[in-house]
């Protein structure tokens, strides 16, 4: 099966390209890759099917699944009260902090097995992301753009 190859192109200014996904309806997004690393984050409601490289996942709010380069992901919600971001790091941009990348892999699975460390990383990220949306929300994308560039 052939699936389609996403390009990621980011602001010159914001090395991250993100998605603010505020739908009212059933939505999806077919089958793609690409070689970014994205972090999705389910703010409020739920995703029905969050497929990542053939394992379903379903997720809630306060949700966070990665989604490692070249793995071959889709969606589809049917919940009409989701409220969820994805972080896009192009590779280019990850490549330079992390030299060592292509051989790395991350997973957020089984939270029981998390270390208090792990879960205390965790709160932090989610507390940086529910305040991206509140600014988002608020005050417009242009503010929430300058948030998520202090950010990083």
């Amino acid at each position: 099966m052939r699936y389609h190859h996403e390009i990621i192109e980011s602001d010159p200014e914001l090395p991250v390209f993100y998605i603010f996904h505020n739908e009212r309806k059933d939505s999806g997004v077919l089958a793609h890759w690409h070689k970014s690393l994205e972090i999705s984050y389910t703010m409020s409601g739920k995703i029905s099917e969050f497929t990542i490289g053939g394992i379903v996942h379903e997720t809630n709010a306060g949700d966070i699944l990665v989604i490692n380069s070249n793995e071959v992901h889709s969606i589809w919600d049917e919940h009409n009260q989701t409220k969820a971001l994805s972080l896009i790091f192009p590779y280019a941009f990850i490549k330079s902090e992390i030299p060592d990348y292509d051989n790395k892999s991350f997973r957020l699975t089984n939270r029981l097995a998390y270390s208090d460390l792990q879960r205390e990383k965790l709160a932090e990220l989610r507390g940086l992301l529910d305040r991206y949306f509140v600014v988002m929300e608020s005050d417009g994308a242009e503010k929430a753009r300058l948030l998520l560039k202090g950010m990083l």
